[in-house]
């Protein structure tokens, strides 16, 4: 009985050395708001635009309809009805371009990813589909995380009564002393603009 004992006081501590460890690589910081932020040891350096969104833009040419035979109608919203979550923190300094937002060159800075999302009305009848982003308009916009591309994640269960739209777009949340910054990238929520694509299903 004895034995038995200490083996399960055994396996108890290398679970919870185990754990400590795995912990061992994340930072506790307490803002001036209270709130506190989880992040990792390293500090990453973002010297221009294209590298802070890690973000691709796939279209080249405008196009006005879907690619095939069926009549789709382009058609936009703006904003956010479904919540914003916060997926992770991260410590972070800029190059000089950040200067052109308000903020310092090689400051401390707490940046927050942001999963974001827009319901698009829909019915059983209806085929919805992302739309296109280009130069003039890629920084309405969000990142759909799954490609690393410019745009959005479309969810096409439509049972609820609309397609979920999902994108993700950062936020320079607090300096290094703590303070809040909140400054959205590449655009705040209230002002995202979702671009699809509609049409009748044939069945």
């Amino acid at each position: 009985m004895k034995r038995k004992n200490l083996i399960i006081c055994a396996l108890l501590l290398f679970v919870m050395f185990s754990c400590s460890n795995e912990n061992d690589d994340r930072e506790r910081h307490v803002m001036k708001d209270g709130k506190a932020v989880y992040t990792g040891v390293d500090v990453r350096f973002y010297g221009d635009k294209d590298a802070f969104r890690g973000a691709v833009l796939e279209n080249t040419e405008r196009r006005d309809s879907v690619d095939d035979e069926l009549k789709w109608e382009k058609d936009s919203l703006y904003g956010y009805d479904g919540g914003i979550e916060t997926v992770d923190w991260e410590k972070a300094e800029f190059g000089p371009w950040i200067s052109g937002y308000g903020l310092s060159p090689d400051k401390l800075y707490f940046v927050s990813t942001l999963k974001i999302s827009k319901r698009i009305p829909a019915t059983y009848e209806d085929w919805v589909a992302p739309g296109e982003y280009f130069k003039n308009d890629e920084d309405s916009i969000g990142t759909d995380a799954d490609t690393d591309k410019i745009g959005f994640r479309l969810d096409t269960n439509i049972s609820r009564g609309y397609y979920e739209a999902v994108t993700w777009i950062k936020c320079i949340s607090y300096d290094g002393e703590g303070n809040t910054v909140d400054v959205y990238f590449p655009v705040s929520p209230e002002k995202l603009k979702w671009k699809y694509f509609k049409t009748k299903a044939i069945w």
